[in-house]
Parts: C-alpha cells; structure tokens; sequence
C-alpha cells in the first residue's frame, strides 16, 4: 500500500511539474527497410536536434544544456558528434544563421543519471512513450506523458505542421 501511495504521489508531482517533452522515436526494423541507406540513429538523433532548435527558437531561451543518459559505448560518440554537427552546419530544414539566433548551447553533457533529476525525469517518461507507440494505447501514457507533450508547430515557411512532441522517424 505504502508504494502505491508513493507512485500516485509521484504521479501527482510529475503531473504538476512545469515541463514539456520532445520525443523522437522510430521502430528500427521499420526503418532499416525502408531506408536501408541511411544510418537509423544519425537520422533520429537530426530530428531530435531540430525540435530542439525549435523550441528554443519560437520559446527564445536564453539559456540551457543538454543532457544525455550515457550508455559508455559508440552512440555516445555519436550523440556528441551529431549534436556539434548540427550546431556548426545546420541541417537540411535549419540553417546555421538561425541556429546561432537560437541561442545553443555548444555540445552536449552526459552527467551520471543517478545525479540528475532531469534524465530521472526523462526516463520516467521513456518508457510509456515506448509503449504507446508500440501499443497505440497506452493508459498512463495517455493521462500522464501525452498532456507534456510539446504542442505542434506550424512551419509558416514550408506550410506543414511539425510534430514536436511525438514524433516517429522512418517509419513511413
């Protein structure tokens, strides 16, 4: 009883934190057929950059940092070289004079997840998005992560919606 007490305190706590969630995600064996010429992980993480310039784009941030749960192999690398990528040369859909307007912080950081309440955070919510797009419903998904989704953006340059909260690469 004494845990089920804790996780709707919890609940209760995350629900009415002031955060929003940017979420890119893909089903890897969906992507890897469709699009066995591009490297899956490069491509999401391009698309986690962009939102993230996004954000701090329309928002006008001031100032922040990126931080990343470590996971002591290759990707790491990866992570950090496509993230000092973008913000050197900008991507197909942002250029890098309006990435520097964004205010970016130059690299990324990758504290011990024990020690940040953010990543803790981060991977409180990891999971029921995982589920949900796996499922398509999933109920704690629904009534805790989807009212933090980012909402969506209009493009007004391009005329498209971009979905900030939820998105899925390469999978269509």
């Amino acid at each position: 009883q004494a845990y089920k007490d804790f996780c709707n305190d919890l609940k209760t706590i995350v629900s009415g934190a002031n955060f929003k969630i940017i979420s890119v995600s893909t089903d890897k064996v969906v992507a890897q057929s469709l699009y066995p010429h591009l490297d899956i992980l490069t491509t999401v993480l391009g698309d986690l950059w962009e939102r993230i310039f996004i954000c701090h784009y329309m928002s006008k941030v001031r100032k922040s940092r990126i931080f990343f749960d470590p996971q002591l192999n290759l990707n790491d690398q990866i992570l950090k070289t496509t993230y000092e990528n973008f913000i050197r040369a900008g991507s197909w859909f942002v250029s890098r004079d309006n990435i520097v307007k964004a205010n970016l912080y130059k690299s990324v950081f990758s504290p011990n997840s024990e020690e940040s309440i953010g990543i803790q955070l981060a991977d409180y919510c990891a999971y029921p998005i995982k589920r949900h797009i796996e499922s398509g419903n999933y109920p704690f998904f629904n009534t805790l992560v989807k009212p933090k989704l980012h909402s969506v953006v209009w493009d007004t340059t391009r005329s498209k919606y971009i979905m900030m909260g939820l998105k899925i690469s390469l999978n269509r």
